[in-house]
């Protein structure tokens, strides 16, 4: 079964199949990216007594950590370019999860210790 694309000089584009799982992955990336934005301003006020801080100073430590979430961004689209998406995701996904571990194994010592 083919589905009708679009028209390419006059010229019918059929596909076998349409593959949805980089619209899901790409929806599932921004939500989470509007939920992490959404969490760090609505914990400020916690964030301002756990720290003994003003709000100020943690409303510039939200925006340099936008700030760099964009810039990282930016290069990981360039990276995307050069290198190639599959691979560029497969690094995020693998380092996000490393440093995952690490920051587990670390909380899990600092209990320990307690």
């Amino acid at each position: 079964m083919s589905e009708f694309i679009g028209m390419k000089r006059g010229k019918k584009i059929v596909s076998k199949s349409i593959s949805w799982m980089p619209l899901i992955v790409i929806a599932a990336s921004v939500f989470v990216g509007a939920l992490d934005a959404t969490f760090m301003n609505v914990s400020m006020s916690q964030v301002v007594i756990d720290l003994d801080t003003d709000l100020g100073t943690i409303q510039k430590m939200v925006s340099f950590y936008t700030l760099i979430t964009a810039s990282l961004l930016l290069v990981s689209a360039r990276l995307q370019d050069i290198i190639g998406k599959r691979k560029i995701f497969l690094l995020g996904i693998i380092l996000t999860l490393s440093l995952m571990d690490i920051k587990k194994q670390k909380s899990g010592e600092n209990e320990k210790i307690k």
